[in-house]
């Protein structure tokens, strides 16, 4: 019983701490979005295009980590990397 409820209050305290980490997350996110209308407030094509290269930026990253992703851990994914493969050794005498 006393282990179950120490188990609680540590869940707890993650979720809390999880919680304030993503509020700290967003009013960061929100302070740079800020900075960045202020900084591009009288130059709209400007902050267009910076936009623009940003998301793609962001699109190469995402294509360039599932490449990396299938190179580390073959085309089964993670979950399946320690499973056999066709042309493996099955062993002697099995």
């Amino acid at each position: 019983m006393r282990a179950a409820a120490e188990y609680q209050r540590q869940v707890v305290g993650l979720s809390d701490e999880r919680d304030q980490w993503e509020r700290l997350a967003l009013q960061m996110w929100r302070d740079g979005f800020a900075a960045a209308e202020r900084a591009h407030a009288g130059d709209y094509a400007r902050g267009l295009a910076d936009g623009a290269g940003v998301r793609k930026r962001a699109e190469h990253d995402l294509v360039e980590a599932a490449r990396l992703y299938r190179l580390r851990w073959g085309a089964s994914g993670r979950e399946h990397f320690g499973d056999p493969r066709p042309g493996d050794f099955p062993g002697r005498g099995v």
